[in-house]
């Protein structure tokens, strides 16, 4: 459920970043021969991706509704 359309760049790049590992973690999972142990570390690498993209996304809405948005600049310089 997300608006690229009024996402900043640094928005972007990181909902990017965690597609991708998500995306990493499931070519990872589907490969065979995976023993118990590596599908346990990856099933818990994906389930904390996902709580990071979760809790992004939602503070990304919550911005929004309060009439602002996510900029992940550490400075500003005029």
């Amino acid at each position: 459920a997300r608006d690229s359309q009024v996402a900043s760049g640094t928005a972007l790049a990181m909902t990017d970043d965690l597609d991708a590992r998500l995306a990493a973690i499931d070519s990872r999972l589907s490969r065979p021969g995976l023993d118990a142990q590596q599908q346990q570390q990856l099933w818990t690498d994906r389930v904390q991706a996902l709580r990071t993209l979760v809790a992004f996304e939602g503070t990304r809405r919550w911005l929004a509704a309060n009439g602002t948005h996510y900029d992940g600049a550490l400075v500003h310089v005029n």
